[in-house]
């Protein structure tokens, strides 16, 4: 063993992470190497003053609290699949502006396959692209979803199916329906549901009956193991709608010189 490898394992050494094989070699290159040797006593006396050194530097109460607290929560918080949303808890309501069915699969895509993959049932409802749009722009990206969809772990409808099941639109239907898919996914084991809704389906006279559903299935969430993102169009979203969206969502999801951007609701 020569003296470069040496120096770049004494770390290992002093941590006691080396092999038994390549600690005997250590050792007998240290027991016969002077520069060695001296370099070995002058880590360990430096990392000896560290460890005393932070021997009285004590966290504080609040920190110790919330680190514990933290932690004994780690199991409510579940894997968005999207990058710059990252963890998040059960109950979360996202909203994402999007521009074209390009930004749509952008963060659906991955954020419906992360919870399969992580045990979840999943619905996806669609109303700027069709079934089969969905379905293919899915299968493509991630094959191994055509046993997730025999299965009907991930189901996909469109807006009239989901949304007007009898023609017209009803809050307490929607709701009940949702509600029902969540609790059977529970007893066949599922961890729980994530959902991909539209808002696009909507007619703008009758923004306020939207904006009330969404607060109403905001609450509704909060508490339970489901996860929902819905979809609105930017362009057709002035400035006082999307402050009604940030209101009763958790998370704004949205792109800009395309790069996407989160913004936190002061609500959620």
């Amino acid at each position: 063993m020569d003296c470069e490898k040496v120096c770049e394992q004494i770390c290992s050494y002093l941590d006691n992470e080396m092999e038994s094989k390549a600690k005997k070699s250590f050792e007998e290159h240290i027991a016969n190497c002077k520069d060695c040797s001296n370099e070995l006593d002058t880590c360990s006396c430096i990392k000896s003053r560290v460890q005393k050194g932070l021997r009285s530097v004590k966290a504080p109460d609040f920190l110790k609290q919330r680190i514990s607290m933290v932690l004994e929560n780690a199991h409510n918080y579940r894997e968005s699949g999207i990058p710059i949303l990252d963890l998040v808890k059960w109950g979360t309501h996202v909203a994402q502006l999007y521009k074209n069915k390009s930004d749509i699969s952008e963060i659906l895509i991955p954020y419906i396959t992360k919870g399969l993959e992580e045990n979840e049932k999943a619905l996806w409802v669609t109303t700027e692209i069709s079934v089969s749009e969905a379905t293919n722009s899915i299968v493509e990206a991630y094959p191994n979803t055509e046993t997730f969809l025999d299965s009907s772990q991930l189901e996909i409808f469109s807006y009239q199916d989901w949304y007007m099941p009898y023609g017209h639109f009803d809050t307490k239907a929607v709701i009940d329906s949702a509600f029902n898919k969540y609790t059977n996914a529970l007893s066949h084991g599922y961890s729980g549901l994530r959902v991909a809704g539209s808002a696009q389906w909507m007619q703008a006279d009758r923004w306020d009956t939207l904006i009330d559903f969404e607060e109403l299935m905001d609450k509704s969430i909060s508490n339970e193991k489901i996860l929902l993102i819905c979809t609105y169009m930017q362009d057709k979203s002035c400035d006082d709608r999307i402050a009604d969206v940030m209101d009763h969502h958790g998370y704004l999801l949205s792109k800009t010189n395309g790069s996407w951007e989160l913004k936190k609701s002061c609500t959620g």
